[in-house]
């Protein structure tokens, strides 16, 4: 599961299916193959609607790796239009320390009976 990604309620994902960075799931949706880097997916399978931005823009945005950063270091910039946020945060990320972030494996974490 990439970051930054919303899932709707009722969705069922097939083992082993990767959900990338930014990836909206619809409610219902049966997910039987990987999800793309944010697109919005839908549907019993569930298919690509749309994707979020333009192809250049996902790619600067997954460049940006800002989910590496902590959302309270973020707060100062303009979130709500992409492209000033990627100009803003590329000038100050360097002075931003990453999050130490761990990554989880349900596997190792669920209790068989």
């Amino acid at each position: 599961m990439g970051s930054d990604v919303w899932i709707g309620q009722d969705v069922r994902i097939r083992s082993g299916v990767h959900i990338a960075t930014g990836a909206i799931v619809a409610a219902g949706s049966i997910v039987t193959r990987d999800v793309e880097p944010y697109a919005i997916v839908g549907g019993v399978p569930a298919k690509v609607i749309r994707y979020r931005f333009e192809p250049d823009l996902i790619k600067k945005l997954l460049a940006s790796e800002w989910w590496q950063f902590s959302p309270k270091d973020l707060l100062p910039y303009r979130t709500e239009n992409p492209e000033q946020f990627l100009d803003q945060f590329s000038d100050a990320k360097d002075t931003l320390t990453p999050l130490n972030l761990i990554r989880l494996n349900p596997r190792q974490h669920i209790r068989r009976k």
